[in-house]
Parts: C-alpha cells; structure tokens; sequence
C-alpha cells in the first residue's frame, strides 16, 4: 500500500475549490472510469469550442471520426449508454419512458467499484437518489435551471443561487474527496445538461465567439425537401426575404450561448482532469466523452431539434482516451462504425467485468489497440413517435447506416437512401435508382426490426418492391 497526497489548488475561476486530501491507494485496482456525456450538443460546437477536451481526451486519446447514437434523443440514447442495448429493446422510446432494466452501475457496483453521477440520469425520472449509485447529485427530469439550480444530494434536496458550472465543480470535488477515501475505483458519469437550452453562460463568457463564424447548415434550401418523406416535405419552409420565419437555429443567440456554456464544461473537464492527475490515477482513468445526440439547425428547409433520422442528429462528437492503450498511439483517429451502446461494453471488458449477452454494442478496446481488426460494417437507428416527441406529427422510423450509405424508414412514409460518400448531405433519395444497395439494407434493418417489413409500416406497392419486398 502506498501513501497518496492529493493535493489540488485550482487557479483563477476554480481558487473557490482548494482542496488537500490524504488516502490510502491501491495501485492494482481496476481502472477507474469517468464518462462525460453532454446533452444537444452539435458536432460542430467542438472544434475550437472546447480545447482542454480536444487536447486531453480526443488528441492524447482516440477521435471516433463515425461516431452514432442508436436513438437521436435525451432519454432513449442515455438509457442505451447505461444498458448497451438498442431502444427497441431497452423500452425507453421517448423521454417520457422509465428504465426498468439493471445497468452498467449495478454491475460494476456489483463487482466492487464506486459509483457516482452528476447532472442528468433519465428525462423520465423525478431525480430521487437511486441505491445503484453511491454518489448522487442529479436534477429533475430533463434540465435544470443555469441559475438557481436545485439537485438531489443523495436523498436530500437542495437549491442553489449560483450558477450550475459553480455547482458542477463544487460536486465534482465532493465526489473525488469521497472517492480517495476508499481503495475502490470509480465509475463517475458527469452528465450535465450543458449546451441544452436554453444555454446560459456564464459572465465570464458572455462575450466569448461574438462576431465569430457560426455553423450553418449547406442543406437549408427549400428544394433539398423534394424525394423527402411527407412529413418532412410538410414542414414551413424558410424562404429569404420573408418576415414571416426567421431562419431556423441560425439563431445566433442559441447558437452563440451554446458554444459559450460549452467553454464552461470544458473548464469542468479540465478540472476533473486536473484531480485526478493529482490523485495520482492519471494513467489508471479511462476517459469518454461523447454527445447524448446532436441537433438539426435547419436542414431540407428548416427541420430543427434532434429526434430525426438524419446526421446531424445522429453524427456525434466521441473521443476516449486510457493511457496504457492510447498513450503511444500514433493514429489517434478511428474510422470504423461506434456507437453510444459499445461504452458500457467498453467499460465492462475495463472492470474485468462480464458483460450481459443480451447487449448490442462491443468493447472499443480491440479496436482501439489494432484499427484494422474486423469490425461491424453497419449499425442500427432508430426513433420512436410518441405524444410528446414533436410537433411535426413525425413517424417512428428505423435505418441502417454503413460507412457509405444510410437507409431510413418512416412508417406509413417514404423511404430514404443516401450515398454517404457523394451526398453527406443527404440532399438527393436514390432509393429507387440503388435499388440492390436498398435490398441489401433492408434485410440488414428487417433482421433486428422484423415488423418494417409489414405492410403497417410500408403499404405503398412501388415501395415495396424497392425494398425488395412482395
């Protein structure tokens, strides 16, 4: 046994916190294993937003370069980060669905780690302390207010008058004080309701990215609608020039606030880096950072949110980063198909911990360690309509994306597929001119979803026939 100072002073905006600490630590546990997951955030909010997080995580770590959520939707695709499985087989289709099943907490718990959470568990859930998890500090449902945040501490609750990020580095400490205290390792989901609306920053940052570029999406224009399913093609198009409509999500307010509440989550990420390095568990904390989905900002005439079958929505910032594996990489960027459902899989094969069968994602370490190992060539999407998922009257839909083509289903709509590698855009549906790329995907997307193959989902003979289907 070895005798551990933790010793943490915090310069500037983080000298509130200082912190000295001394513990007993065993140097052959399990790694520990910290999982950030930001809530709406954009794949074009990182670059140049959140620099500690590129430069610590995604550059001394591995950039999956095409990386998915399953569900493009706050509670399907968190319960997928908890359970590993796909929504349709969770149950948690909305964000208004409970979690019924066990987890990766109850797991690693199980087998002897510390287990904590900060910010957002479930949209579904009222935020009373769950016994999986030693270290609660969770918020109501699905946001919270940026100012006068009020979390459950473990059963009891309080309210602040302060803003969240304050909050968020006070709990932050809380939790690696307890955390030296004990000889467990850790698993720590630090789930923040960081960029969600309505974004406040911080003052420090209300000034940050003014005048600078902000992300606009190349597919607005209203004819980028046509070959599109009914639903999409009866949203309001923008057209310049009228009052009537301001352009969607180029709604610099929003936008802007984003990136700036961004640089205070990164300011949170560098401060837990920060500890645990001086914790001395720096080389045994595997790192995650991935977004719960990403957002349309206008796209095909002014589809804005998340809960779409398209890229923006699904296409998601994720980086990963465990020094004895990462730390002498020299391609630190990854191409092949993952997903939000391999990071319990991936933190299961860490613990040394058998992973439930019935789960669909894989570990990333293998693939991590040899990028030109057999991988999976295809993955799952999938979106669910309930009462409260928009007000576009949107259809459930499922899809198969491979690294070239991206196949959607709506119900009772039209079907889509896109040419990944000429129109990542997806501007122009060719699934009547690829009708054997069509086929081939359908068989893909029937064999997980068996009932996109009724004619509940798709009547239309001509359709039919595309997807080669009697």
């Amino acid at each position: 046994m070895l005798r551990r100072v933790f010793f943490l002073i915090v310069a500037g905006a983080f000298s509130l916190f200082p912190l000295t600490l001394v513990a007993e630590a065993n140097p052959k546990k399990s790694p520990n294993i910290i999982i950030f997951v930001s809530d709406d955030q954009h794949l074009a909010d990182m670059e140049g937003v959140m620099p500690q997080t590129i430069d610590r995580i995604f550059k001394k770590g591995v950039t999956f370069e095409n990386a998915f959520v399953t569900t493009p939707w706050c509670c399907p695709s968190r319960a997928s980060i908890f359970t590993g499985k796909y929504a349709y087989k969770h149950g948690v289709k909305g964000n208004r669905n409970p979690l019924r099943e066990k987890t990766i907490t109850h797991r690693l718990k199980a087998a002897g780690y510390y287990t904590g959470i900060i910010g957002k568990y479930l949209n579904s859930w009222k935020g009373t302390h769950r016994k999986e998890f030693d270290f609660w500090r969770v918020f109501a449902h699905g946001n919270a207010s940026y100012t006068e945040p009020r979390f459950n501490e473990n059963g009891v609750w309080k309210g602040y008058d302060m803003h969240i990020v304050d909050l968020y580095k006070r709990y932050m400490k809380e939790f690696f004080q307890a955390t030296v205290e004990t000889e467990q390792p850790f698993l720590l989901f630090f789930t923040p309701n960081i960029p969600h609306r309505p974004a406040i920053p911080e003052k420090k940052y209300e000034k940050l990215f003014e005048g600078e570029k902000l992300y606009r999406a190349k597919n607005q224009e209203c004819a980028f609608q046509e070959g599109k399913p009914d639903w999409v093609q009866n949203v309001e198009c923008f057209v310049p020039g009228k009052k009537k409509k301001k352009r969607p999500l180029e709604r610099k307010g929003f936008q802007l606030r984003q990136r700036q509440a961004l640089r205070s989550l990164d300011d949170v990420i560098g401060e837990a880096l920060d500890m645990i390095r001086a914790a001395g568990e720096y080389e045994n904390t595997a790192v995650f950072f991935i977004s719960d989905n990403g957002m349309l900002r206008g796209s095909f005439g002014g589809l804005q949110g998340k809960p779409f079958p398209y890229e923006d929505a699904i296409h998601v910032p994720f980086g990963f980063r465990y020094p004895p594996l990462t730390e002498k990489l020299t391609d630190r960027k990854a191409h092949p198909i993952v997903a939000n459902i391999d990071i319990p899989a991936t933190a299961y094969d860490l613990a040394g911990v058998t992973a439930p069968p019935s789960i669909d994602g894989r570990s990333l370490l293998p693939l991590v360690q040899d990028s030109q190992i057999p991988w999976r060539d295809h993955l799952l999407y999938e979106g669910f309509a309930t009462k409260a998922s928009d007000k576009l009257k949107r259809p459930s839909f499922a899809g198969i994306r491979t690294l070239d083509f991206a196949l959607i289903i709506s119900q009772r709509d039209r079907p889509e597929l896109y040419d990944m590698k000429r129109d990542s855009l997806q501007t122009k549906n060719i699934i009547f001119t690829e009708s054997e790329q069509a086929k081939r995907l359908f068989r893909l997307l029937s064999s997980y979803r068996p009932e996109t193959a009724s004619t509940e989902w798709i009547a239309n003979p001509s359709y039919r026939a595309a997807l080669g289907l009697p």
